[in-house]
């Protein structure tokens, strides 16, 4: 088994992105790491603001958690709760 030393130098910062890549794999611990489960190299990383946007927007206005808002009325919860959770 690797020495924590041995992770911090299988792990690359990307300043200007702000982002961390794993650069070696593990496969020594079969049940810990998969090929499947390893980070997307920061070379094919392609998201920028919009699609973060547009996740959230999606998240926020889906039926469910409208659905789980509109539990508060029969409870006589305030409004600023119920919108809270929606958001």
């Amino acid at each position: 088994m690797a020495h924590p030393t041995d992770r911090l130098e299988a792990v690359k910062y990307d300043v200007k992105r702000g982002q961390v890549e794993l650069t070696k794999g593990y496969p020594e611990e079969k049940f810990l790491w998969n090929v499947d489960f390893h980070p997307t190299p920061i070379r094919k990383r392609n998201w920028d603001w919009y699609t973060y946007a547009a996740i959230w927007f999606g998240m926020a206005f889906i039926v469910p958690s409208w659905s789980l808002a509109s539990v508060g009325y029969p409870l006589v919860w305030g409004h600023w709760t119920q919108y809270s959770w929606c958001s």
